[in-house]
Parts: C-alpha cells; structure tokens; sequence
C-alpha cells in the first residue's frame, strides 16, 4: 500500500513537471531565442530528472519489498522457533513426570532387592547350619554304624 501511494505521488509531480515544461515550451515556440535554448536545457534536465527520480522509486520500492519480505519471513521464523519451544517445553513436561514415575519404580525395586537379598541371605545361613547339623549328624551315625561293626 505504501507504493502505491509513493508512486502516484511520483507520478503526479511528472505530469505537473510535464505541463509547465510544455507551456514554457509553447509559449516560447514562436521565436527561437536564448530563452527557448534555456527551456529545451531545462527539459533535458527534466526528462534526466524524471528517469532518475523514476529509478531512485523502483530502487526505494526494491528496498521496501526487501525489508517487508525480510520481516515477514524472520516473523516466520519466530513464531516457528515459539512453536517449536512450546512442544520442547510440553515435552520436557512429559519427560520429567515420565522421569519422576520411573525413579518411585527403580527405588521400590531396590527397597524389593534389598528384601530379597536379605532373605537369600537368611536362606543361606540357614542352609549352611543345616549343612552343619547334618555333617554332625553323618558323623555321628557313622561313628555308631562303626561301633556296631566292632
């Protein structure tokens, strides 16, 4: 929108510029005269004027496009990078419940590790002491079985 506005601001100045150059440029027709050298001087810089004031326009609105894209595109960028932090955030959320959960699981499992360790333990001792009483027991029978022999 800004230009469209810029060129026919643009626009308005030429035709005005061209008007009075032409009725300059009539009037002073009928004779050729030093004043008529100085109104075709004054249109070739009018005409050198118009194309460069014609090229500044298109190189301003160059400019403007460039910027205009410029924003629109980092603007893109951001609100993709917005995006992108809110599903990181969402998903850190999700993992530290996840991580939370898992860390009660691991420390009931130890507490259930430490139990069964405790009672393979107790297992272990008893079965030993049995071990013992029996080893004590053989040889006790033995001892009998060779007293009888005798």
């Amino acid at each position: 929108h800004r230009r469209d506005h810029y060129y026919k601001r643009f626009r308005t100045v030429i035709v005005a510029m061209r008007v009075s150059v032409a009725f300059v440029a009539t009037a002073a027709a009928a004779n050729v005269t030093p004043t008529q050298k100085v109104i075709e001087l004054l249109q070739g810089m009018a005409q050198k004027a118009e194309a460069e004031k014609e090229a500044e326009v298109k190189d301003h609105f160059k400019y403007v496009t460039f910027c205009e894209d410029t924003a629109t595109a980092k603007q893109r960028a951001i609100d993709v990078g917005n995006k992108k932090i809110e599903q990181l955030k969402a998903e850190i959320a999700t993992e530290t419940a996840s991580s939370e959960k898992l860390g009660g699981e691991i420390e009931e499992l130890d507490g259930e590790i430490s139990q069964a360790e405790q009672e393979m333990q107790a297992a272990t001792e008893l079965r030993a002491q049995e071990k013992n009483d029996y080893m004590v027991q053989d040889q006790d029978y033995a001892e009998s079985l060779d007293a009888m022999d005798r």
